[in-house]
């Protein structure tokens, strides 16, 4: 079986450790969660503004606003979700740090694509990660490789094979720079011990065209956003980068049954402000908690092909700072070129 090098060992650590069973461990806020956090958070009539710093209609944002509808509920409250877009979510979180703390605005920090924004100083932040507090995780969207239905490459095997003979030659898209998609090529190259060609575009429907297109061999994305391509038959994919196969790819291996000990996705992470007071973090603990089991009782994850994956607020805050590990050496290749 071929290992990934020990300093990119936090690839599968942090997805095996922090993400398998982290649904069952207590929450972290201290007492009974059952019974429900004692304070009078939120205040009626007081309105909660939840950023999302990403486009509207994208994973998170569907995400964001199926949980903000649940929460609402569940806190009898209204939650406003405001699409706050730029710089890879820079832009969001900087008006969420600027805030009051006071559990009134809340913002989704995805990992890793956040750790970046306060890992590089050029980047300039107005945060770190200590700045942004954990409520919990709800969804673990693993990357994927997908390829055309006529692609000569059956398996990952065959297109590490041919990286190999051809050294990068084979064209592979990402959506960005130190995307997720991007980061997990990075990964992939490093545990193979190959080099591709990757090739950036500024949308998902970009790379889908360069794909079918023929300017890409392979596309790097993610599992919610090529369900559907994967479903009608427009694609194929060959390799998921997951601990278990997805029902929503039925027949795609793991990137670790061939071999390969590379798991890597898009966490999604609710977080609040530093100073926010431990008992509305609480109550917002149990209420992220409570939504997502409602709605993974209704299907609703499946139905946007979202993979449940909760961690209370502990786990959450273990598994970002592995990740932010893993990105600064994606950050150092960046660096060298």
């Amino acid at each position: 079986m071929r290992r990934i090098p020990s300093k990119l060992l936090g690839v599968t650590l942090v997805l095996g450790l922090a993400l398998a069973g982290c649904a069952e461990k207590p929450a972290a806020s201290g007492g009974d969660a059952s019974a429900g956090p004692k304070t009078n958070f939120p205040e009626p009539g007081k309105v909660v503004t939840m950023i999302v710093p990403y486009g509207v209609g994208g994973g998170t944002d569907i995400g964001a606003r199926l949980l903000a509808n649940d929460m609402s509920k569940l806190l009898d409250t209204t939650i406003n979700v405001e699409n706050k877009v730029g710089a890879s979510g820079q832009i969001g979180l900087t008006e969420l740090v600027s805030s009051k703390p006071d559990g009134y605005t809340i913002a989704w920090a995805n990992a890793p694509i956040t750790s970046p924004i306060y890992l590089d100083p050029s980047r300039k932040a107005a945060f770190k990660s200590e700045d942004l507090v954990p409520l919990g995780n709800y969804v673990f969207d693993p990357a994927l490789l997908v390829v055309p239905k006529d692609s000569p490459y059956q398996s990952l095997k065959d297109l590490i094979d041919a990286a190999k003979a051809q050294p990068g030659k084979i064209a592979i898209s990402a959506s960005a720079v130190l995307a997720p998609g991007d980061m997990v090529i990075r990964a992939l190259e490093a545990a193979a011990g190959v080099k591709f060609s990757t090739v950036y575009f500024e949308t998902a429907g970009q790379q889908r065209s360069a794909l079918l297109g023929g300017q890409v061999a392979v596309e790097s994305g993610s599992i919610s956003e090529a369900a559907g391509a994967l479903q009608s038959g427009q694609v194929r994919g060959l390799t998921l980068f997951d601990g278990t196969e997805s029902k929503f790819a039925p027949g795609v291996p793991t990137a670790k049954s061939e071999g390969y000990d590379v798991e890597w996705g898009s966490s999604r992470i609710l977080v609040v402000p530093k100073g926010t007071p431990q008992d509305v973090i609480d109550v917002w603990t149990k209420a992220i908690k409570d939504a997502s089991d409602q709605e993974a009782a209704r299907g609703d994850f499946d139905k946007a092909f979202l993979t449940q994956r909760y961690m209370d607020p502990a786990a959450t805050a273990a598994y970002v700072k592995t990740i932010d590990q893993q990105v600064q050496v994606f950050l150092d290749q960046v660096a060298k070129g």
